[in-house]
């Protein structure tokens, strides 16, 4: 499963996981429509992590899409 994980703003160091999904397009397409109108949550920045424990994937306010 990838999970997406939201990260707290800067200065605290705190993930949240917050969905899972089978596959990472199908985690990638949810957090692009959970900022979509703007609605970050509080969070500074998405991560979509593998089940192997790497992360795939980031989407940030400051760089928007990195992917690993």
């Amino acid at each position: 499963m990838y999970k997406i994980m939201g990260v707290a703003p800067s200065g605290n160091v705190e993930s949240i996981e917050m969905h899972e999904f089978d596959t990472v397009e199908e985690a990638n397409s949810w957090v692009v429509g959970y900022v979509r109108f703007g609605d970050w949550g509080g969070y500074e920045a998405f991560t979509v992590v593998a089940p192997n424990g790497f992360t795939k994937a980031e989407y940030s306010k400051d760089y928007g899409w990195t992917h690993y």
